[in-house]
């Protein structure tokens, strides 16, 4: 992949453009005002096709990262507190099992075309990976990584399964009320029970039951599942006040409504975050104090290897019981909520264990143990280099 500077950009574009490589249509953006017409530039038909996989060969066991110049809203690494650093060191070790990997069935060409991009990027060790400076959020290639090809994913050789937190963001939303009340009770045990995009959902049918069948926003509605009204809310709670002003006529403007409905104090307070800074950003702090700062700080502690994918966490099978009970455990100290977890997808009934304390120290002896027990280093310098270079060259 090369790329290209700004000052270069432009000139490349319009060579392309006489080749009949790229085309535009001048697509508009709504809501972006002064800004909101754009090139739309686009492969033309022709090359408009499935990537054809070519794998450059490097050397076994080296990583190369991508040290591009920050970007304004990513911290630098030397800003990286402990957690990012003992993410990234795992992150290095990431690899693809060494059997076939199915894409065959996936029809729509730039899905396609994404999966095999990720794939590659990590067959070819071009890692990448970032904080966000306002909403810490942790991406790389593990979180980029299509979600239904995740089971292709080794850590030191071993499979790894996720531990995620079910409507994590509706979740947070509870933090936002700022006094005890009968619907902050009410929406605090739909969200812990994992059910706020199905009762949204159910609000919205009927909705558009009292509707003559012929519009067609209510046959739209009728089709519609739960992991569309998902995406939909995920619009609404991205949008500025402006957009949502501006949004006349649309399902996000009915999901508005249904928020105003059934929670007017959440409501008020959804707007009020709006007004101040991006709700997204301000529950994506939120999100990572407790994965990041939180649970992967625990599991640091306890020389658990994690990996986060924004509000889950991938573990080894052996380690999920534990990685369940102390985000159970952190949500409850941090917001005094009970999240309910998924295991791969499916529900999952967290232990009554109690946790083991916490040791004061990282105790890296156990880490390297945890990670990789086949390697047994030959002395303390081959040891001290291991740790160093943060697990990256282990297979020697």
């Amino acid at each position: 992949m090369h790329y290209v500077g700004k000052k270069s950009f432009s000139r490349v574009m319009e060579y392309l453009k006489e080749l009949e490589i790229v085309e535009v249509d001048g697509s508009y953006r709504f809501g972006h005002a002064g800004y909101g017409w754009c090139k739309g530039y686009r492969l033309t038909k022709k090359y408009r096709t499935r990537f054809v996989e070519v794998l450059t060969t490097f050397a076994e066991g080296k990583s190369r990262y991508k040290f591009a110049k920050p970007k304004q809203d990513e911290l630098t690494e030397k800003d990286f507190n402990e957690e990012h650093l003992y993410l990234k060191e795992l992150h290095d070790s990431i690899e693809l099992a060494d059997e076939p990997i199915e894409l065959n069935g996936e029809k729509d060409t730039d899905s396609y075309n994404q999966r095999l991009y990720a794939i590659n990027l990590i067959k070819r060790r071009e890692l990448f990976f970032s904080v966000g400076s306002q909403g810490g959020r942790v991406t790389n290639n593990v979180a980029n990584f299509p979600k239904e090809l995740r089971k292709h994913l080794r850590l030191h050789g071993k499979p790894l399964i996720n531990v995620d937190i079910s409507n994590c963001h509706p979740l947070l939303l509870v933090t936002l009320y700022q006094s005890p009340s009968d619907e902050k009770e009410d929406f605090k045990r739909i969200v812990e029970q994992g059910r706020f995009y199905e009762v949204l959902c159910e609000q919205l049918k009927t909705k558009y039951s009292s509707l003559p069948p012929a519009k067609k926003i209510a046959a739209k509605m009728e089709r519609c599942t739960v992991n569309d009204i998902k995406k939909k809310y995920v619009q609404f709670a991205n949008a500025s006040l402006d957009n949502l002003a501006k949004w006349k006529h649309s399902l996000i403007k009915d999901i508005e409504a249904v928020m105003d409905e059934l929670f007017p104090e959440l409501a008020a307070e959804i707007r009020k975050a709006k007004k101040r800074a991006s709700l997204a950003v301000v529950l994506q702090k939120k999100e990572s104090a407790l994965i990041v700062g939180a649970v992967i700080g625990s599991l640091r502690k306890r020389g658990i290897a994690a990996l986060t994918v924004h509000d889950s966490i991938m573990c080894f099978q052996e380690d999920a019981d534990l990685v369940a009970r102390v985000i159970q455990s952190c949500c409850r100290k941090l917001y005094n909520l009970s999240p309910h977890l998924k295991m791969n997808g499916q529900p999952y009934v967290v232990s009554n264990e109690p946790l083991p304390p916490e040791p004061e120290d990282v105790d890296l002896d156990k880490i390297l143990e945890n990670l990789d027990s086949e390697i047994e280093p030959q002395n303390e310098n081959e040891r001290l280099e291991i740790l160093l270079q943060g697990l990256e060259n282990h297979a020697a």
